[in-house]
C-alpha cells in the first residue's frame, strides 16, 4: 500500500459532484495527492487539436489544459479517475439514517419525504424542521462519504499519510 498525503475533503467533493453545468472528470494525482478537475470540453479540444479554442480559454483554465494533457499522456499510471457517488448510493445513505431515528413519527415523515421524484430536496426541506436532527444528518452523511473515500483509496492501493478532512 502506497502512503500518500491527500485531502479527503477534496476527494469527497469530487465524489459528490454532479455534471449539471459542465461535464467534468475528477482525478487523483497518485504522485502528489492533488485532486484535479477537468472539463470534458477541454479534453475534446485537446484531442481534436483545436488550438484556437484552447488559446481563447480564460486564464483560470490554462492549468486545466496542462492537467488534461498530463492525464492524456499518462496512460493511467499516475492519474486515477475519482468515482462519483451515484444517486442510488446517496439515497441508501438517507435510508440508513432515517432507519436509525427512534421517533416513529419523525421517521415516518422522513420516509414519506423520500418517496418518488424530488426525494433529496423534500428530505432536506423536511429534516430542517428538526435542527438537531438536521445537524446529526449532516454529520452522518459526512462520515458515510468519508468512509466511501477511504474505501476507494484502499481499493487503488493508497493509504492516506495523515487523514485531513477539510
Amino acid at each position: 500500500m502506497k502512503k500518500l498525503k491527500v485531502e479527503l475533503g477534496d476527494i469527497a467533493i469530487a465524489m459528490e459532484s454532479s455534471n449539471e453545468i459542465e461535464e467534468s472528470v475528477w482525478y487523483l494525482d497518485t504522485d502528489t495527492g492533488k485532486v484535479i478537475n477537468i472539463f470534458g470540453s477541454v479534453f475534446d479540444d485537446i484531442e481534436e487539436g483545436n488550438e484556437e479554442a484552447i488559446k481563447d480559454y480564460p486564464e483560470w483554465m490554462k492549468e486545466m489544459v496542462e492537467n488534461a494533457e498530463a492525464v492524456l499522456n499518462d496512460g493511467g499510471s499516475i492519474f486515477v479517475e475519482i468515482p462519483k457517488i451515484l444517486s442510488y448510493e446517496s439515497y441508501e445513505i438517507m435510508e440508513r439514517f432515517i432507519s436509525g431515528i427512534e421517533d416513529q413519527r419523525i421517521r415516518n415523515r422522513l420516509f414519506g419525504a423520500i418517496k418518488g421524484k424530488g426525494a433529496f430536496r423534500r428530505f432536506k426541506d423536511t429534516i430542517s424542521e428538526w435542527p438537531e436532527l438536521e445537524k446529526e444528518w449532516y454529520e452522518y452523511k459526512e462520515e458515510a462519504v468519508r468512509k466511501e473515500v477511504l474505501d476507494w483509496l484502499e481499493s487503488i492501493g493508497i493509504e492516506p499519510e495523515h487523514i485531513n478532512y477539510v
